[in-house]
């Protein structure tokens, strides 16, 4: 299972936004810069974070986007699911998909539900709180 490159894009552009001063929109070249993601697929994720209730944009000379709400209130759930649709492991509804009263689908409904609790559970706020633990971890005294 891998996470969509948009979907990544995404979670750290929030990310990069939630770290920036609340008063202060963050540009989008800006955004594009410190992230290292292109500027046409940035466009297209922003669009799609404002129209979901997560982003909202200023515009002007000192435009730019913000969070629409706090970072504690924004889960990575919700995030994954406005980008790629709900979160699903095993393909359903196709011919080649297991039967759904198979062990194997029992399996990945039970992975599923527990990746699924933590995603929603794990807020934007989270993801701040270990970068800071990162850096401190990193850092030391000669």
């Amino acid at each position: 299972m891998r996470i969509s490159k948009k979907a990544e894009y995404a979670m750290r552009a929030v990310v990069s936004i939630a770290k920036s001063p609340s008063d202060k929109p963050l540009p989008l070249a800006e955004l594009c810069d410190s992230e290292k993601i292109p500027l046409r697929f940035l466009e297209q994720i922003v669009l799609i974070l404002r129209r979901g209730g997560i982003l909202k944009s200023r515009r002007g000379a000192s435009g730019g986007y913000l969070l629409d709400k706090p970072s504690s209130k924004i889960s990575l759930s919700e995030i994954l699911e406005l980008i790629d649709g709900p979160l699903e492991l095993l393909e359903s509804g196709s011919a080649t998909a297991p039967k759904a009263n198979s062990g194997l689908c029992l399996f990945f409904s039970e992975v599923e539900s527990e990746l699924s609790k933590k995603l929603q559970s794990t807020s934007i706020e989270d993801i701040i709180a270990k970068d800071a633990q990162i850096g401190e971890a990193l850092a030391f005294d000669i």
